[in-house]
């Protein structure tokens, strides 16, 4: 067969009883020998008695109502037997999921979050209620971190319809971590603020200080709140 001339798909098919039945299609596609001579590109079709056949989409299997499992990104471990009627039926492939009308991996799923039925895009996160876990969907599958916790300064909430731990006003970070956004006047303020907070360099500006906020190293251990130094310009240095 050439692209010199039109041709024209026709299938007919006589079941066991006499049945007839005929197709036509006025444009498809035949593949070259390296893939086969596989029909493909298949538009419209017209014929007779074409009722008492089930046409699915390329990415789609058919089957027996009684054997077919379709598989849905919602439930991918349960067979949905209501897409089923009498006879047969289109389902996705093994491996594959139905997501809105469509088969999918199941890495194109998503992942599914039995709390609130909710599926969360590949790279997405997902905080449960209270916000004392946080997953990430990784492969199709939520990673949880069971030590995600609020600062004592963030309030678990949900802002457009994305739920996590924010920082309250005056606060600013990840909600796990949030520093006050006016800068405290020591480390024993910033320890005070939250006791949790590791040793290392912070920005304070002591009571009476005209100048900018300046980094000092602040231990947090044995008690905590030691400021250790500060160099508010250079060449000056203070010592608390």
């Amino acid at each position: 067969m050439t692209n010199q001339k039109k041709y024209q798909l026709v299938i007919e098919i006589t079941t066991s009883s006499g049945y007839l039945i005929r197709v036509s299609y006025d444009h498809f596609r035949i593949s070259d020998a390296f893939s086969h001579f596989k029909l493909g590109n298949v538009g419209n079709y017209s014929g007779e008695n074409t009722d008492a056949i089930t046409f699915c989409p390329s990415n789609m299997d058919i089957d027996n109502c009684s054997t077919a499992c379709q598989r849905t990104c919602e439930a991918p471990g349960i067979c949905q037997d209501e897409v089923c009627t009498d006879g047969e039926v289109c389902f996705c492939p093994d491996g594959f999921f139905m997501k809105e009308s469509h088969c999918v991996t199941r890495e194109q799923c998503g992942c599914y979050v039995s709390e609130g039925q909710t599926i969360v895009p590949e790279g997405d996160f997902f905080v449960n209620a209270g916000c004392t876990r946080k997953g990430v969907c990784t492969n199709g599958e939520i990673i949880w971190d069971e030590g995600y916790v609020c600062s004592p300064n963030a309030n678990c909430e949900e802002r457009n319809n994305i739920r996590q731990c924010y920082c309250v006003d005056g606060y600013g970070g990840d909600g796990e971590t949030c520093t006050s956004l006016i800068p405290a006047k020591d480390c024993q303020e910033i320890y005070d603020d939250d006791s949790t907070r590791n040793s290392g360099i912070y920005r304070i500006k002591p009571t009476g200080w005209t100048g900018s906020a300046f980094e000092v190293y602040c231990n947090m251990t044995d008690g905590g709140g030691w400021t250790v130094s500060g160099l508010p310009m250079i060449g000056t240095e203070i010592t608390f």
